[in-house]
C-alpha cells in the first residue's frame, strides 16, 4: 500500500520554491474554490494515471496542492503526517481521513467542502 498520487504531488508541490503564478493557474485554482472545476478526491488518482488533455493534468495538480494546502492549514503537520502514517500503512484514505481529520469528513472533503 502506498500514498495516493494526489497527496505525493500536491504535497511536493508545496515544497517547491519559486513556483510561478500565472493566469491560467489562478484560473484554474478559483474553478477548484468555486467547485466548478472541482474533480472529486475518489477519482483525482485517475487524472493523474489517464489524462483526457493538459487542461486535465494541470487541474489534478493544481487541485492536489491546494487539498494537501488547506489539511495543513486546518489540521496542522502532525495530524497530516498521521494521516499519511496510516495510509501508508494500508488503511483506506476514506477510513484514515475520518479518523485523523474529524469532525471534517472524507464525503464532504471529496466534494470540495472544507469545514
Amino acid at each position: 500500500a502506498g500514498l495516493p498520487t494526489w497527496i505525493h504531488e500536491g504535497f511536493a508541490q508545496l515544497l517547491e520554491r519559486g513556483r510561478i503564478q500565472t493566469p491560467e493557474t489562478e484560473r484554474i485554482e478559483q474553478g477548484i474554490a468555486a467547485r466548478t472545476l472541482w474533480i472529486p478526491l475518489k477519482w483525482l488518482d485517475r487524472h493523474f494515471a489517464q489524462p483526457t488533455g493538459l487542461d486535465d493534468v494541470a487541474r489534478a495538480y493544481i487541485e492536489a496542492r491546494v487539498v494537501v494546502h488547506e489539511l495543513l492549514r486546518l489540521y496542522g503537520t502532525d495530524r497530516w503526517k498521521t494521516f499519511c502514517q496510516r495510509l501508508s500503512s494500508g488503511t483506506p484514505v476514506e477510513a484514515a481521513f475520518d479518523e485523523v481529520f474529524a469532525p471534517s469528513t472524507w464525503a464532504r472533503v471529496d466534494q470540495g467542502v472544507f469545514e
